[in-house]
């Protein structure tokens, strides 16, 4: 009986493995958002691209929680027009380890587009076709795209890896959140692992309605692991708050 009970096992582990590798959409895609390969192209639905799956997306990014929604090393003023070429991620140090596969996303700021994709150590870029709803769609425009990736740690949950956008990549971080609300201002921290303040600062918001996006950015220094915090203020006195670990670049020479 227990030989039996381990065939199956065994057997259900191999079918498990097909179906990741073969069988379903690349690791991170949303099953639930996935559009049939028959629907109407003219929709820009996600649909699976073999390497990620993008597309349009019927429904709100943010929720209750602050949403982040770009963590990238290109500055928007430095950003060209149309979707990047290539995204690849900062160079990981050994004293920040990290959990491969990483998750890269691209969430729209102003539009419902959505990119998944799953970064391999072996492979850690992602070069977008012809293929992708945003070459397809001109109108999602990547200048209107923030992009972030990150890894999930057993002892510190989330660890953002910045996005590289451009060759050589920016020297600053750029970190873009979307408040469920009317923000006013947003006052960031950048702490070491040991807690120590490296950075205390704050930006103003210049959106107005809910769910605009604001940018603020954090300069390079050590390249080492940070934590950073944030909190929105809104004109009715609503805060919304969250917090997260950043690979932090090092300065360029």
């Amino acid at each position: 009986m227990a030989r039996g009970h381990a065939l199956v096992t065994a057997l259900m582990l191999v079918t498990l493995s097909w179906q990741t590798s073969f069988g379903g959409p690349p690791l991170f895609c949303e099953p639930g958002a996935l559009q049939a390969p028959s629907a109407d192209p003219a929709a820009y639905a996600v649909r699976d691209r073999g390497r990620y799956c993008d597309g349009t997306v019927r429904r709100q990014h943010a929720g209750g929680d602050l949403e982040v929604v770009a963590v990238s090393t290109a500055p928007a003023t430095e950003r060209s027009q149309g979707p990047p070429a290539k995204l690849s991620l900062l160079a990981v140090p050994a004293s920040c380890p990290v959990t491969w596969p990483i998750h890269l996303q691209g969430l729209a700021m102003s539009v419902n587009y959505r990119l998944d994709a799953a970064l391999q150590k072996s492979a850690p870029s992602l070069i977008l076709g012809s293929e992708s709803a945003l070459r397809i769609n001109p109108t999602l425009g990547g200048e209107r795209v923030g992009w972030a990736a990150w890894s999930e740690t057993a002892d510190r949950g989330r660890l953002y890896i910045p996005v590289i956008l451009t060759d050589p990549p920016g020297g600053d971080v750029e970190v873009t959140i979307r408040p469920a609300m009317h923000t006013a201002y947003v006052k960031y921290s950048v702490r070491s692992t040991d807690e120590v303040v490296l950075i205390d600062a704050a930006a103003p918001a210049r959106g107005t309605k809910a769910m605009e996006p604001v940018t603020f950015r954090i300069p390079p220094g050590n390249p080492v692991c940070v934590t950073v915090r944030v909190a929105a203020y809104g004109n009715a006195g609503d805060v919304q708050t969250t917090g997260f670990d950043m690979l932090r670049p090092g300065l360029r020479n």
